[in-house]
């Protein structure tokens, strides 16, 4: 099967733009990598969407909104602020 455009592209994003080109540590890398796993699995059990099916396309601005609703009301997620 052929990867998705949206595959590839995060596959790149975090394996050679993050720690090569951003230079940013392994556990922000880490960071990142799991959010998409979530993001992923809101797509296919929230949404039904296969991941195979998961394009750039797909990964609409209404798409993400109800993801980072979904974050705050079921996962209890929320902005941290940091004063100093």
């Amino acid at each position: 099967m052929k990867p998705t455009d949206f595959a590839k592209y995060l596959t790149e994003f975090l394996s050679v733009y993050l720690p090569n080109q951003k230079n940013v540590s392994k556990n922000t890398i880490y960071s990142y990598r799991d959010t998409f796993k979530i993001l992923i699995t809101y797509c296919q059990d929230m949404k039904m969407i296969p991941v195979e099916r998961i394009t750039l396309n797909v990964l609409s601005n209404e798409l993400i909104t109800d993801f980072l609703e979904w974050l705050e009301t079921s996962r209890k997620y929320s902005i941290s602020v940091y004063l100093q």
